[in-house]
């Protein structure tokens, strides 16, 4: 005979669920409601944007190329950085020259 085997009562269950709804607390604490007060910033600096228009907008393209489309239909060729969005580059452009886009294409 093996003694591995224990008889669990139905008693001893009921008082256990018993004993752990009483033992329950409050859902809500005393200082739920109240707010810190830092003596330090969490950050030490503010996080600073790398995709800033500086970034976006590296360089007129001056080819011979560029520049017959320039000349012929008004169409300038910019080099931008690679992780910008279409967004972002109207964005760029508007601010370094005062003006809106009708149309821009963007290539890789």
């Amino acid at each position: 005979m093996s003694s591995k085997h224990s008889s669990v009562s139905p008693v001893s269950d009921e008082k256990k669920r018993q004993a752990n709804t009483t033992e329950m607390k409050a859902s809500s604490s005393p200082n739920c409601g109240l707010i810190r007060q830092l003596k330090y910033p969490l950050k030490s600096a503010l996080r600073r944007n790398k995709l800033d228009h500086y970034v976006i907008i590296k360089f007129l393209l001056s080819t011979a190329s560029a520049m017959k489309k320039t000349e012929d239909k008004n169409i300038f060729v910019f080099v931008m950085g690679v992780k910008a969005n279409k967004h972002q580059i109207k964005q760029a452009v508007k601010k370094f020259y005062n003006i809106d886009m009708a149309k821009f294409n963007t290539l890789i």
